[in-house]
């Protein structure tokens, strides 16, 4: 499984500010991926219960 995330900043001042904020002071990039690794853990482990499970 894989999981994309991007994110798009205008650019402008205010665009370029907003980009510099998130990838340095609020550490970004790192949070959005610790946040989709989770993501794609929880939905693995729902599709493997799914598969798991018999139907009637």
């Amino acid at each position: 499984m894989s999981h994309a995330v991007w994110m798009d900043f205008p650019n402008n001042r205010c665009g370029r500010f907003l980009k510099w904020l998130f990838t340095t002071v609020l550490n970004g990039k790192a949070k959005l991926y610790d946040h989709t690794n989770k993501e794609l853990v929880f939905f693995k482990d729902r599709l493997e219960i799914k598969a798991a499970t018999p139907t009637s």
